[in-house]
């Protein structure tokens, strides 16, 4: 099986996209924390418990908020070993017996052609995009046909579902 890149175009366009959401979600919480901290030490005034666990939770919101908005556009290689996903400046890989199936995202407008791929070899974070957008609490990407490549990516995935539910059931497994 030849690789196949999938990304939305222009792909530089996306890529610059995500490493600014990307630095954003890390760069912005530690600010968060830090400069007000700073500024209440260098001032005298106390830093009391409730103001650190509003920080904390304000970073915590905005790290999440910023690594959505990153990962949304997503560029998936799909290859003999599975579907390569970046996430956080790391390659993940999602072996092609991982994926749990393929369902269209619920139907609004502008969700039109969106999917979402449901795996079990993602991380936690990824549970978050299952959630919001196939109603699963499996971890889950979301793919569209205006990627480029698209409709190979979903003759794959369409394969290796069934693929992966006929041994599931011959294992006598649920799903």
């Amino acid at each position: 099986m030849q690789p196949l890149r999938h990304a939305f175009p222009p792909a530089w366009l996306w890529r610059g996209y995500t490493l600014l959401c990307e630095s954003l979600s890390v760069g912005l919480p530690v600010l968060i924390l830090a400069g007000p901290i700073i500024a209440a030490v260098s001032a005298g005034r106390p830093v009391t418990v409730i103001g650190v666990l509003n920080l904390l939770l304000l970073a915590a919101l905005t790290f999440v908020c910023f690594a959505l908005a990153a990962h949304f556009f997503t560029e998936l290689t799909s290859d003999q070993a599975g579907l390569h996903v970046r996430f956080l400046w790391r390659r993940l890989v999602v072996p092609w017996d991982q994926i749990v199936d393929v369902r269209p995202v619920f139907k609004l407008p502008f969700a039109r052609g969106l999917q979402v791929i449901r795996t079990r070899a993602l991380t936690p974070f990824h549970r978050v995009y299952g959630l919001m957008y196939g109603f699963t609490t499996a971890p889950s990407l979301l793919i569209s046909p205006g990627m480029s490549h698209g409709a190979e990516l979903s003759q794959r995935l369409t394969a290796y579902v069934e693929k992966n539910r006929r041994a599931r059931r011959r294992a006598g497994l649920k799903g």
